[in-house]
């Protein structure tokens, strides 16, 4: 069980620091990474604290299947499955209101919370509104109650997301109801569209295990800039119907909104940003069944002059772009869409129309429908490209992060294994960072550790795996045989070989590194991996700066 396994590696690591402060601080970081892993998040600041470990970005736990949780990698695939489920959801959903149920639906799952309440924004008065509420049973929540109205009203009014943990710190922020049902954890974050101020997404749980930590207010933030531009999907394709219904029968609007359901699934089909624009590109014209245009271009570069680059514009043929003039000699009419995303302006989608009696201008609403659809996909498909490299680089040294690392270890050593090829692991620990946080703070930490990487990195050839294993140490799997050790010794050599420089100036920094070449008692890369440990253990009880050996 993990309370036991927490309070055994907390006892141990109690017991050892007057014996063995290295063994010490090994066992409370495993207290630790239980804690962050469960998300006990006062327990793990707890542990932390006691034993000056350094803070994990982001810490979090997955479960092997087996069934048993174990603390190496992320969340990042539970937000990418998160994000894929709101945004094919955001595809097929052009009711604001069924999109916010699937969209708490998968934050409750996410999250595993007790409640999820949706707050939207009065278009007409600005005023911010309960729209609806979910439990973790899956049942709509007929009277939003019992949450924390202070709360919610200073998100909305300053766009900054809260985690409240706990009765005490609910009220010391004034939250009455926290006080009051007692509430043992609270989430809350803004729904927005760019700058613009949609809602906000209510969380609560009264279970020890529903307490929120700040991994799941990052996961919470993926799931909101993606919710928030759904949102507004939904309501322009509410707006452009209504406004097309007006002026025509019922059928003609059932077939537009049949037309925008399946140009959007196109659109948002893809995961990549060209691969959305150019969907979005054959979705606009004539062919692509939303439009009455005969030619659609992307123009990177603005070059038409623009009355108001926030709006479309429409055109006559005397004025057409030279790039729409080149493509289409008849032109009639013209119109044009900025291409606006959340990280820049992406220049101007152009319609034209050969027709005399086709006015693009009659389109400028459903087209900016479209539009919106386009840059909510490519909005989606940049958070994914930002995800997937959350997923596989470890932010501060740009090295694999821990579980990117074991999933190309593990390949690398399996094929060894069958093809009978030898293979290296080696652990490497800066030697005494504790001191130098300690003494220059994290952030000269930070530097060091970011430098050891970027030497270690340096040496290692392109057949060869490195990783940030966690904190201060790194882990490699070496190609091929070494009896000399020489790349081992490489790597000490590359750090101890000139101080590193950091904002309080340069520091003198070694490493310790153990070496395990791959024996046939080695099932998997944990296994050597904990040979190559006794190795780098070996190497600080001998006075560190030096390399450590362990036999098959």
């Amino acid at each position: 069980m993990p309370t036991v396994a927490f309070e055994s590696a907390r006892v141990a690591a109690r017991a050892l620091t007057s014996l063995n402060r290295s063994e010490a601080e090994r066992r409370a970081r495993t207290a630790y990474a239980i804690a962050t892993g469960e998300r006990w998040s006062g327990r793990a600041e707890a542990v932390r604290a006691e034993f000056s470990l350094p803070r994990e970005e982001h810490p979090s736990s997955t479960t092997g299947g087996s069934g048993r949780t174990t603390y190496t990698g992320g969340f990042d695939r539970e937000r990418l499955a998160a994000l894929q489920e709101v945004s094919a959801a955001a595809s097929r959903v052009l009711d604001p209101r069924l999109l916010g149920r699937k969209a708490l639906e998968e934050v409750i799952r996410i999250l595993a919370a007790e409640r999820a309440f949706l707050f939207l924004i009065d278009e007409e008065t600005g005023a911010l509104t309960p729209e609806l509420g979910r439990d973790a049973n899956g049942n709509d929540l007929s009277e939003l109650t019992g949450y924390t109205t202070s709360l919610v009203d200073m998100v909305a009014r300053t766009g900054k997301a809260q985690v409240v943990t706990g009765t005490e710190e609910g009220a010391a922020l004034g939250a009455e109801s926290v006080v009051l049902h007692g509430l043992r954890s609270i989430l809350i974050a803004p729904l927005k569209l760019k700058e613009k101020m949609l809602g906000v997404i209510y969380l609560d749980s009264r279970v020890a295990k529903g307490i929120f930590s700040d991994t799941d207010l990052d996961i919470l933030r993926a799931l909101t800039g993606v919710v928030g531009s759904a949102l507004e999907t939904a309501r322009a394709a509410e707006r452009a119907i209504k406004a097309q219904a007006a002026e025509q029968a019922a059928q003609a609007s059932a077939e537009l909104a049949n037309s925008l359901q399946r140009a959007g699934e196109r659109i948002a089909a893809p995961v990549e940003k060209a691969a959305v624009l150019e969907q979005l590109v054959l979705s606009a014209g004539r062919d692509g069944g939303v439009l009455p245009a005969d030619l659609a271009l992307l123009l990177p570069n603005a070059s038409v002059p623009v009355l108001d680059p926030e709006s479309p514009f429409a055109g006559v043929a005397g004025d057409a772009p030279a790039e729409v003039r080149e493509q289409l000699t008849d032109v009639s009419s013209w119109a044009a869409f900025p291409l606006r995303a959340t990280d820049g302006d992406l220049g101007l989608l152009v319609l034209a129309s050969a027709d005399p009696q086709i006015s693009l201008a009659d389109s400028l609403a459903v087209g900016s429908t479209l539009v919106v659809q386009g840059m909510t996909a490519y909005d989606r498909a940049s958070a994914f490209e930002q995800i997937r490299a959350l997923a596989v680089v470890d932010e501060l040294t740009q090295l694999n992060n821990r579980r990117r690392f074991f999933e190309i270890a593990t390949r690398d050593l399996e094929a060894a294994q069958r093809q009978g090829r030898p293979l290296i692991g080696m652990m490497m620990d800066i030697d005494h960072f504790k001191r130098v946080n300690d003494t220059y703070g994290h952030p000269t930490g930070d530097d060091v550790i970011r430098e050891v990487a970027r030497r270690l990195a340096a040496q290692v050839r392109t057949t060869d795996v490195i990783g940030r294993y966690g904190g201060e140490e790194f882990a490699v799997l070496q190609q091929g045989d070494d009896p000399e050790l020489e790349l081992a010794e490489r790597l000490r050599a590359c750090v101890a070989e000139s101080p590193i420089p950091t904002r309080t100036g340069p520091l003198e920094i070694t490493i310790s590194v153990g070496v395990a070449h791959l024996g046939p008692a080695d099932a998997d890369v944990a296994a050597l991996l904990a040979r190559a440990d006794q190795g780098l253990y070996k190497a600080k009880q001998d006075g560190r700066n030096r390399v450590g050996f362990t036999s098959p």
